[in-house]
């Protein structure tokens, strides 16, 4: 079950000791107890495997804040609160776009580099993340789960920022998962839900002084059905002199208006919860809690009012205002640089975009200015390394190559494409494999058959990796291998490669389609020059 938002609390302690005998014993180096007993060995790494994961989980934790009438200081927590709460919604009504995902994608490669594990989760989100995936994405033990949930738990406005399409679509998943769970619940009245973890002392001794008033999570609030799952993860935390284990009891009306819940099992990367008995004499604080209502929230009028001040859709601006209320200056000035250099990289675009129409045009003077005006914005914004202007790069070489005719010139365009794509981009990306075309294109016009060949084998790898079988780039990377063949005086490969090309074009495009003719036209010459061979 998953949440986000406030709970109402009260608290005990309780302590369980029992004892088994086994030949096996796991002790835990952080503490002073036997962890457990076992007679296999292969049951021993199963557990340190399952006991690591769910200490990862603890040790991910959530900030508690409590929500109250009382001091100066609490009214400066609440305060807090409410603005907090504020900045998520803008960044929940703001309108994602595809390349979103970029900022967060570079900051997990930059930080989990060099880790081969999390370097291919993350290539695989680079590849597959949907929004309808965000829960099972969110779950998988990752770079993404922790960078998210630590950004919630410090607030940290940039992280959160470049999270804002992921904490969005989490987000939807929970809410339309709620309705369904609501409305197939019409006969029950109270669910209860667990969710282990540890908290400092400072929060446990705050929340002790202040029962029956409102707890605040920043993070999706996970918990579970049973109740010794919980137990398991609070108990596999590492325990130290400055923390404390803590299982939270949550009591769920569904009669109340509350923030949005869900049980996300179907859609989760974990699919099973199994219960594992633990032998120790630890003691665990017990903290009952109310998912709390959002009639009951003191400031609800005022929150209420706020929010509907930002509007359904939001956008950087908004996000800007919010934070100067917030008193957050600092952050202010980033969004507005933000928001400049979004426009300059419009601007950006819009050059790079009439670059390659020129290219279409053969206009080589316009297209050439249009892809260095390109070029200064996107490496005065992005560092000359980034990926967009190793595009930039591609695009000069083919200018230079296709309309120019200048080959060295071209050459040495594309090859700093490909030092800067191979770097940033992954091996299989298609902006790298139409990187090498242009190289074999290049290579063929000087006259380099065999390098031509090896670049265009390259793309025809990545597109056949990368692409569905019977896609039009793949029917014209066989029309180029074919080429080379032919140049090679290879007939019988390039007639092969020529005939692969034609399958594909003549589901796709007319006969009177330049595509089309330009393989018919190969096949006929080159059956004649087959023929006159004989």
């Amino acid at each position: 079950m998953t949440s986000f938002g406030g709970v109402s609390c009260r608290f005990s302690r309780e302590e369980s000791t029992t004892g088994i005998l086994a030949h096996l014993i796991y002790i835990n180096i952080n503490s002073n107890w036997i962890h457990d007993l076992f007679v296999d060995r292969s049951k021993l790494v199963a557990r340190i495997e399952q006991d690591q994961k769910a200490r990862t989980k603890t040790e991910a934790g959530s900030s508690i804040s409590v929500i109250t009438s009382g001091s100066q200081s609490l009214e400066t927590r609440n305060a807090i609160f409410m603005w907090f709460q504020l900045f998520i919604e803008v960044l929940l009504r703001m309108n994602h776009k595809s390349d979103d995902r970029e900022e967060i994608l570079n900051m997990c490669k930059n930080s989990y580099k060099g880790n081969k594990k999390e370097m291919k989760i993350i290539d695989d989100f680079e590849k597959n993340y949907k929004a309808e995936n965000a829960i099972w994405w969110y779950t998988l033990e990752s770079c993404f789960h922790k960078i998210l949930n630590k950004a919630l738990r410090v607030q940290d406005f940039d992280t959160l920022f470049a999270l804002r399409f992921f904490i969005a679509d989490i987000a939807k998943q929970i809410k339309d998962e709620h309705k369904k769970f609501i409305r197939t619940s019409a006969n029950r009245h109270k669910i209860r839900v667990y969710r282990g973890q540890t908290i400092s002392n400072d929060e446990l001794e705050l929340m002790k002084k202040s029962t029956g008033e409102f707890l605040s999570i920043n993070s999706f609030l996970s918990t579970s059905h049973k109740r010794s799952v919980a137990v398991n993860f609070a108990r596999t935390s590492h325990k130290t002199h400055e923390n404390q284990r803590i299982i939270f009891e949550i009591e769920i009306d569904l009669h109340l208006q509350t923030k949005a819940f869900a049980n996300i099992a179907p859609m989760s990367a974990i699919k099973t919860e199994d219960e594992v008995f633990i032998d120790h004499d630890a003691g665990l604080w017990i903290a009952h809690v109310s998912l709390a209502s959002e009639e009951d929230f003191k400031w609800k009028e005022t929150f209420s009012s706020m929010k509907a001040t930002i509007g359904e859709t939001t956008d950087l601006n908004s996000l800007e205002k919010i934070l100067v209320e917030m008193g957050e200056n600092e952050q202010a000035q980033k969004c507005y640089k933000r928001m400049l250099n979004e426009a300059q990289l419009a601007s950006g675009n819009a050059e790079l975009g009439l670059g390659r129409v020129n290219i279409l045009c053969r206009q080589a003077d316009e297209g050439l200015q249009h892809l260095k005006d390109a070029l200064i914005i996107k490496e005065r914004i992005l560092g000359q390394n980034h990926a967009d202007v190793g595009e930039i790069h591609t695009w000069l070489g083919t200018l230079n190559w296709y309309v120019r005719h200048d080959l060295d010139q071209a050459l040495e365009n594309l090859k700093k494409a490909i030092k800067i794509q191979e770097a940033t981009l992954s091996p299989d990306s298609l902006p790298l494999a139409l990187t090498y075309s242009n190289i074999a294109d290049t290579y063929e016009s000087m006259g380099n058959y065999d390098l031509g060949l090896e670049y265009h084998m390259k793309v025809l790898k990545i597109r056949k990796t990368t692409l569905p079988e019977s896609h039009p780039h793949i029917a014209e990377t066989f029309n180029n291998v074919g080429t080379l063949y032919e140049h090679k005086g290879n007939y019988t490969e390039a007639l092969e490669y020529f005939e692969k090309s034609m399958e594909i074009k003549q589901k796709f495009f007319p006969p009177t389609h330049e595509e089309y003719a330009v393989t018919a036209t190969n096949i006929e010459r080159l059956k004649k020059k087959m023929q006159n061979q004989h």
